[in-house]
């Protein structure tokens, strides 16, 4: 009986929103348990003349990070003129998480757990749960219904062994688990990590990055920096509140280089192009959108920051230098650029320095992939494009 009901409700179409999710790491131990089994209830906005939260401090919401999805609590509601922020961390976690969940990217609540289930689930998915659990089974089944028909032909009468139904409802049971997650038969490796990680995201990030960097324009213009925005989300996002920061290559606290404000809008798909105004002239040739007499020569890393410098969230790094304080996402850049060279946001994973350029294949599908690892989500072009606000949108 305890078989069947785990078969039935395995195999159920969920309602719209809801997801079974099976947690890989202890992020939110003990109140999580790595192994558990997790079903995110999605909450509806409410109809309301005063806009409100969907979710509360407390609450344990999962959310799109990278290519991953992570399920953290809810430490603080922030109401940005754009909507809801939260702030998350892990319960096994020291430090809050670096960046804000927009109201929009939260999948929904965590709102039922089932300890050490989804271990029986990730063994199903391995090549030796696959054989005992699906194969063995299987080929029993087969070979027994062939019997039953060479003695029916015989007319000879046979009772079906007690196997019969047993085994038809393992079977079931075995192959729904690779409908929880969102995934198919197939055997995959999973790499632990300090948040809790369900399954893949969408290859586009849901939060402005950023796309292009130049540190050094072309032999007599060493001063054309530039630093280019993109916003992969199908929304016009407001920058009020964010600021585009720098460190150098041993420094461990924040320089502005320009801090955004109410009349500062990316577009859906779009750019947006900070330059540095040393060369009077550079901002204007290349259509910047903003500029400052700041520059990043001698410098090794940039942020894009919400709120206050060193303490604001971190919305999108990017570092080239070995400096263990650096702005970085996961591992630095791997190349300093030369004159004239920038450092480009791949579009997809696979994306090269061929495929980015003009005419190659990732030209137009804009930089919206982001593994949160500079070393994996970035190119070196050979030669620096800009956009701005005002460029053609992209996506894939």
């Amino acid at each position: 009986m305890v078989i069947v009901l785990v078969a039935i409700a395995v195999n159920i179409k969920l309602p719209q929103g809801y997801k079974l999710l099976v947690v890989q790491s202890g992020s939110m131990e003990p109140s999580i348990p790595v192994g558990s089994i997790v079903l995110t209830k999605p909450t509806a906005d409410f109809l309301s003349p005063i806009p409100s939260a969907r979710f509360e401090k407390g609450d344990v919401i999962t959310y799109g990070a990278g290519n991953v999805f992570v399920s953290h609590r809810v430490e603080e509601v922030i109401k940005e003129e754009g909507g809801f922020f939260y702030k998350t961390k892990g319960d096994a976690n020291k430090d809050v998480d670096q960046k804000l969940v927009a109201e929009k990217d939260a999948l929904g609540k965590a709102t039922l757990t089932v300890p050490y289930l989804g271990r029986f689930v990730n063994f199903a998915k391995t090549p030796l749960g696959f054989l005992l659990m699906i194969i063995i089974p299987s080929l029993y089944v087969i070979f027994s219904e062939l019997l039953v028909i060479i003695s029916e032909l015989r007319k000879v009468r046979s009772k079906i062994p007690a196997s019969g139904i047993a085994l038809p409802v393992v079977l079931i049971f075995a192959s729904g688990l690779y409908f929880i997650n969102g995934t198919s038969a197939y055997f995959s490796a999973t790499e632990q990590s300090n948040d809790n990680i369900f399954q893949a995201a969408p290859i586009f990030t849901n939060h402005v990055v950023i796309s292009e960097v130049q540190i050094k324009g072309t032999t007599g213009n060493i001063d054309h920096d530039f630093i280019e925005l993109y916003n992969p989300t199908n929304t016009a996002i407001n920058l009020n509140g964010h600021r585009l920061v720098r460190r150098t290559g041993t420094g461990t606290t924040d320089v502005n280089v320009k801090i955004f404000n109410n009349s500062h809008t990316i577009p859906a798909h779009g750019f947006f192009l900070w330059a540095s105004s040393v060369d009077s002239t550079f901002p204007s040739s290349i259509g910047a959108n903003v500029s400052t007499t700041d520059g990043l020569g001698g410098n090794a890393s940039v942020a894009l920051r919400l709120g206050s410098l060193d303490t604001g969230t971190i919305i999108d790094a990017l570092s080239w230098s070995n400096n263990v304080v650096a702005l970085v996402e996961g591992s630095k850049f791997s190349s300093v650029p030369d004159s004239g060279q920038s450092i480009e946001r791949k579009a997809l994973s696979a994306s090269t320095s061929t495929s980015m350029i003009s005419s190659g294949a990732d030209e137009f599908k804009g930089n919206g992939f982001d593994s949160d690892d500079n070393a994996a989500d970035f190119i070196l072009r050979p030669s620096s494009q800009p956009q701005n606000s005002s460029s053609s949108t992209e996506t894939l």
